[in-house]
């Protein structure tokens, strides 16, 4: 079997179809008709391999994202348990009167973080110390409805592309 690359077989299987057309002679046309069944043979065979590279990508991707989901869970898991260790620590410390010692391994201190700002009511905080935020988006369906009724939405168009589905 030949080893062309699919792009190969694409560009020779569309310039038989080209000599194909414009051939008058029917020997001519059925030697090239036969050189096609081939070419076309041949990229269904690359076809399927390919297909069956993506399959792999597919599956080698599905159980990345599976691991990768299940070592987030387990550094949730780590993170809980060591706000919790640390609490516990501080709590203790605090509670026996040991702001601040050294072991051979670490330095242990407790300190007064800066003042934080709580809100208690909204409502009553003085309009001066408001923001308004705002975030501009567009609305991708209501124009797309717009533009498929034959209505013109200034600074848009409808784009059409194609994707290959392997079942």
């Amino acid at each position: 079997m030949n080893f062309m690359k699919l792009y190969e077989l694409s560009t020779n299987y569309n310039t038989l179809v080209d000599i194909l057309e414009r051939a008058t002679d029917e020997d001519p046309k059925e030697a090239v008709r036969d050189t096609l069944d081939m070419i076309h043979e041949e990229i269904e065979y690359k076809a399927e391999n390919i297909a069956k590279i993506i399959a792999q990508y597919t599956a080698e991707q599905k159980a990345i994202e599976s691991e990768i989901e299940r070592l987030n869970k387990k550094v949730e898991q780590i993170s809980r348990n060591k706000d919790r260790l640390k609490s516990y620590l501080e709590e203790s410390l605090i509670r026996c009167n040991m702001e601040k010692f050294k072991t051979p391994l670490f330095s242990f201190l407790i300190r007064n973080n800066p003042p934080a700002v709580a809100i208690s009511n909204l409502c009553l905080v003085p309009q001066e110390f408001i923001v308004k935020k705002e975030t501009l988006s567009v609305d991708k369906k209501a124009i797309a409805e717009k533009l498929k009724k034959n209505e013109i939405v200034e600074g848009c168009q409808l784009t059409y592309s194609k994707t290959l589905v392997i079942k």
